[in-house]
């Protein structure tokens, strides 16, 4: 039998634009890009987002493959076969079984501004994900509490700690050679998408010039949600319903509870300078570690920035 491997994983991290690099990467005639965006697969028995039904600690690699076969279908002639889970930059299976894989995968991981990525993963869990209480402060959810403590998903239990990240990258280098691996900064990504989008083709060997009249869309942009209490029914209802009839539900239910966020609203801006001081020596370490420039993200947060063109 067949195993179809990915040789290229976007690996990190969350709220870093990793839903847009994929679709611009599974747009190319040369890649094929998992069933699902986020397989989830090899994610730590202890995380929140370990799927008892396939998972690698319980399943092998034959379970994994069938995330590619359907993509291997439509383009048998693919270079690149590719996912991007976020979490698996935090996840030790990730870390010790995928860099081992035959298909010597390549590596992708995004960074962006501690307090940015924070923020941006708090109105997610609150909306999108409706996993957070509507009474959490961006504070609490930033620093901790006695109750945030005891919250099943550890990203809320430990969210400052995961924008350490040069304590998980440096552990992953040490797995991956330097040719295998890219860190790119997030805000620099998404000002020149064309750019780097090609400089990432010819690092992987597919044809660069496929960018240079592609059409650049927003993905999995933050909303807001007007009932809570309605957002977490629809996401239970969703799941009991036919997959051939779930993209149509989301359409409408979207329009019904949700409006885009407002990139104009004020911003907790001392949180969020308390935050980028908290994690300051990491980000140092970062860019001395993987020779980054995130001198921006020592600059103070603005009141009303545009949101980026990608999330």
């Amino acid at each position: 039998m067949t195993l179809w491997l990915p040789n290229f994983v976007i690996a990190g991290a969350p709220r870093c634009s990793t839903s847009a690099a994929f679709s611009y990467f599974v747009a190319h005639p040369q890649v094929v890009g998992s069933s699902v965006k986020e397989v989830q697969y090899f994610m730590d028995r202890t995380s929140a987002l370990f799927h008892p039904e396939a998972n690698s600690q319980d399943f092998g690699l034959e379970r994994y493959s069938r995330f590619f076969e359907d993509g291997m279908k439509r383009k048998p002639n693919a270079i690149i076969r590719m996912e991007a889970t976020p979490g698996y930059l935090f996840q030790t299976e990730a870390l010790m079984k995928l860099p081992d894989l035959e298909t010597s995968p390549r590596f992708l991981f995004l960074v962006r501004r501690p307090s940015q990525q924070l923020y941006s993963s708090y109105l997610y869990s609150r909306n999108q994900a409706a996993n957070l209480p509507l009474d959490v402060s961006f504070e609490e959810f930033a620093f901790g509490s006695p109750r945030m403590d005891k919250a099943r998903n550890e990203f809320h239990r430990y969210a400052l700690d995961y924008v350490r990240y040069v304590n998980f990258l440096e552990k992953w280098r040490a797995r991956c050679p330097d040719d295998r691996m890219r860190v790119l900064v997030f805000e620099q990504f998404s000002d020149n998408l064309s750019e780097n989008m090609s400089s990432l083709s010819t690092w992987l060997g597919i044809d660069p010039g496929f960018y240079e009249n592609f059409v650049f869309r927003r993905e999995n942009a933050n909303i807001q949600v007007r009932s809570a209490a309605v957002h977490r029914a629809a996401r239970l209802v969703r799941q009991l319903l036919p997959a051939s009839v779930r993209g149509a539900a989301k359409g409408l239910y979207a329009r019904a509870n949700s409006s885009s966020f407002d990139p104009s609203a004020d911003r907790p801006l001392d949180v969020m300078a308390a935050i980028d001081q908290a994690v300051a020596s990491d980000s140092e370490r970062l860019a001395a570690s993987f020779d980054l420039d995130l001198s921006d993200w020592f600059l103070p947060v603005k009141q009303r920035r545009p949101e980026m063109a990608t999330t």
